[in-house]
């Protein structure tokens, strides 16, 4: 895949999947830094244009050769939607489960010297609280 360095991060990162974990480990700003020229927006980060435009291109023929490499955005919101619920909603729920016991876990054993664990804890079942009523409903 050819990269156009003359767009911007924000054009790359809805072109090109994996572009947003691309730019995260270079130190570019995908969100409020996206409307940034992709040359400006590694100057600024201080990385090579070059190395991230190989890296662009890395992520962009990992994704080819995924098997369910969907162009979402020529898709409906509602598959849209349920691809999100049925892949990602069913993952998060799942590890919400199995963090739980092993935050459990690691309070049961190292609490006594880490009280700091339990508020830990807290906040994460807090957190668990919030997200699976939220993913219920839809």
């Amino acid at each position: 895949m050819q990269i156009n360095t003359t767009k911007t991060v924000r054009e790359l990162t809805l072109e090109i999947p994996g572009a947003t974990r691309v730019f995260e480990k270079a130190g570019i700003d995908y969100c409020c830094g996206g409307g940034k020229p992709f040359e400006e927006a590694c100057a600024t980060a201080g990385v090579s244009t070059d190395e991230v435009v190989r890296s662009l291109e890395q992520a962009a023929e990992s994704s080819a050769l995924a098997p369910d490499a969907t162009q979402w955005q020529s898709q409906s919101l509602s598959k849209l939607a349920a691809y999100i619920v049925g892949k990602h909603h069913v993952f998060t729920r799942d590890e919400l489960a199995r963090l739980d016991a092993l935050l459990s876990k690691v309070c049961s054993v190292h609490g006594q010297n880490h009280p700091e664990l339990f508020r830990i804890q807290s906040l994460f079942q807090d957190l668990n609280r919030a997200l699976i009523p939220h993913m219920q409903k839809e």
